[in-house]
């Protein structure tokens, strides 16, 4: 979970009309929320090599409301399907259309892979190995049985948005979210309050983004 605000707005607030300001501020804050949404999902999208829509709906922006001048980039869920990406069983042909097995008279598949950061093989879970599956719908998917028997089954996720965020801790490239775009955004929208005094427009303190990287679990 990143949080983004702006420093020196306190300032700001005693120079000129608060109401003002503050509307300009959260403004810019969500503007730059957005835009850092945005180079989170390409530097995940870029990372695991997966479809921009997979990543999207596990990213949130909870924008700054009223008085607030802190917006907040929040990653969803548990984990990514193991069925983003592109996953193999050896002995198995499954896409869309079609499932079979490789093999004559062959009614199991081997070890199965998937492709994050480069191919891995999957391990067991609740003493079961895991299978690649085609369901009615067409979805080709990885699961595992929960117990001996051959139903319930689950899918399997591998790393999540959310994981990968509190790995990041605030290292991600934050320069792809540009200090002069939010600054520059500021200043336009409050460029033409009048100050109170003998305050002048230019006199308005630097706008600094910040953002910071809070370990809050994954949500």
């Amino acid at each position: 979970m990143f949080d983004v605000k702006l420093e020196g707005v306190e300032k700001a607030l005693r120079q000129s009309n608060s109401k003002i300001v503050i509307r300009a501020t959260r403004n810019a804050v969500n503007d730059v929320a957005d835009g850092g949404k945005a180079e989170v999902k390409r530097q995940l999208v870029a990372e695991y090599g997966i479809q921009p829509s997979k990543v999207s709906k596990y990213l949130k922006v909870v924008g700054a409301k009223q008085n607030e001048i802190s917006a907040t980039i929040i990653g969803l869920g548990k984990g990514l399907l193991l069925s983003y990406f592109k996953p193999k069983q050896e002995g198995v042909i499954a896409n869309k259309k079609r499932f079979k097995y490789k093999g004559k008279g062959r009614t199991r598949g081997g070890a199965v892979t998937v492709d994050i950061k480069g191919r891995k093989q999957i391990g067991a879970k609740y003493g079961n190995m895991p299978f690649v599956a085609r369901m009615k719908s067409g979805h080709v998917g990885v699961f595992v049985r929960r117990t001996k028997k051959r139903t319930p089954i689950e899918s399997m996720f591998g790393p999540g948005v959310g994981w990968r965020l509190r790995q990041h801790e605030g290292h991600a490239d934050h320069s792809k979210i540009n200090q002069r775009e939010i600054s520059e955004s500021f200043q336009l929208l409050v460029g033409s309050i009048p100050a109170r005094g003998s305050m002048n427009t230019g006199s308005f303190p630097e706008q600094k983004l910040v953002t910071n990287a809070k370990d809050a679990g994954i949500h």
